[in-house]
């Protein structure tokens, strides 16, 4: 399973995308997460042989970090399509409410969608600071992951045991 979940605009056929998600996603990974990165995990997949990596990544994500770097990434289907199925499991009760998180660079808060203007939201600017927000941002990961951990540790009776991960 997955930590977190980067959703990004990405084109397996041309392999473009905004190179600034990269950081994110080696900051979070040097930090020990186990982190779903298309261009990483599934680089050359298209839609039909990503949708069973995508559906277990999302399914057991505890967090989802949305990066955009225009308006028109968050129109690019694959993103929509993974946010809306994040957001149904949050809206579900399956996911915490909380554990959607907007990152953003080359454009003002003020541009984002309305769609993604509901979640928390930073913004990358240079390495350095894309170092510092992601560092900001996985300390609120792993802030909920542990009181998510806490609160399921403690509902549980005392002579039940917690299931190993599964593996979907």
């Amino acid at each position: 399973g997955y930590d977190i979940f980067i959703a990004i605009n990405y084109d397996p056929g041309t392999k473009e995308y905004n190179k600034t998600a990269d950081r994110l996603y080696e900051r979070f990974a040097a930090q020990g997460s186990r982190v779903f990165f298309a261009p990483v995990e599934i680089p050359d997949a298209d839609d039909i042989e990503a949708e069973p990596h995508v559906y277990r990544a999302l399914s057991s994500a505890g967090q989802m970090v949305v990066y955009v770097s225009s308006a028109d990434d968050a129109k690019e289907l694959r993103l929509i399509n993974a946010l809306g199925r994040y957001h149904a499991l949050v809206s579900a009760g399956l996911k915490d409410e909380n554990s959607i998180v907007v990152a953003y660079s080359d454009m003002s808060a003020d541009e984002l969608p309305a769609i993604l203007k509901r979640y928390p939201s930073f913004f990358i600017k240079g390495s350095e600071k894309a170092e510092e927000s992601a560092e900001e941002t996985l300390a609120v990961v792993v802030d909920a992951d542990t009181e998510i951990a806490d609160e399921q540790a403690e509902s549980l009776p005392e002579e039940q045991e917690i299931a190993p991960e599964s593996t979907l």
